[in-house]
């Protein structure tokens, strides 16, 4: 290999190393070449870029081929630029569900041209109160508060601190009854009148298809209205 290494870390550089280039790879003296003389080309310079020196910057995480030429013979390495993991964030770090709700929580890797192992582990400070899977879905089992935690391979995490109570499905009132105003509230929540949070999809997300929409207030009208027994 005309380098020390066929990796180089994102943002950083590596330099060729000429005595091995010229008397090992092309079988030149080093006293009958000019060093100028070679070509140098990558074939992806998102992933890194060469200059007329042969120094490599890496760019994004990957693998590209680098061409090193001098008159008719032409030669191709595969560099490797390693993008480290430098942390993990989830989309939402605080919320409250109801007892026997279940939510997804997401983890984003970053930087998102990573050439590190992505995946993560979950887990639950206190499993009585909350479980996780391995794909961080969270379900709600009994009333407190409990952390998720979200670790990488290279050991960073992030929490989300998760309250459940005893909210009823459809109580987006709160009281402790699923009413009419219930209803209301939730088709407010719908149209946009007025703010809703992860919570309300806990509670309102009657038909488990993931969102609160206007099927969910149908259904929750045919509750309250005795057509069906259960949500």
């Amino acid at each position: 290999m005309i380098y020390s290494t066929n990796s180089v870390n994102k943002g950083e550089k590596i330099k060729p190393v000429y005595g091995y280039l010229i008397n090992k790879e092309f079988t030149y003296s080093k006293f009958d070449i000019d060093y100028s003389n070679f070509k140098w080309e990558s074939s992806d310079k998102n992933i890194f870029t060469v200059d007329n020196n042969g120094n490599i910057t890496g760019v994004n995480g990957g693998s590209a081929t680098l061409k090193v030429g001098i008159g008719s013979v032409i030669k191709e390495y595969q560099i490797n630029v390693i993008s480290k993991i430098t942390g993990v964030s989830l989309n939402k770090t605080k919320l409250e569900l109801s007892k026997g709700s279940s939510i997804k929580l997401d983890a984003i890797i970053n930087p998102i041209d990573t050439t590190e192992n992505k995946e993560v582990t979950w887990k639950s400070s206190d499993e009585n109160i909350a479980i996780v899977d391995s794909s961080g879905l969270v379900t709600a089992k009994s009333t407190g508060e409990v952390v998720i935690t979200v670790t990488t391979s290279n050991g960073l995490i992030d929490t989300c601190t998760i309250t459940v109570t005893n909210q009823l499905k459809g109580d987006f009132s709160k009281n402790g009854e699923v009413k009419l105003d219930d209803a209301i509230i939730g088709l407010r929540k719908v149209f946009g009148y007025i703010s809703s949070d992860d919570n309300d999809l806990a509670v309102g997300d009657l038909n488990n298809n993931g969102k609160l929409d206007l099927s969910d207030i149908i259904v929750l009208l045919r509750y309250i209205f005795g057509y069906i027994k259960n949500i």
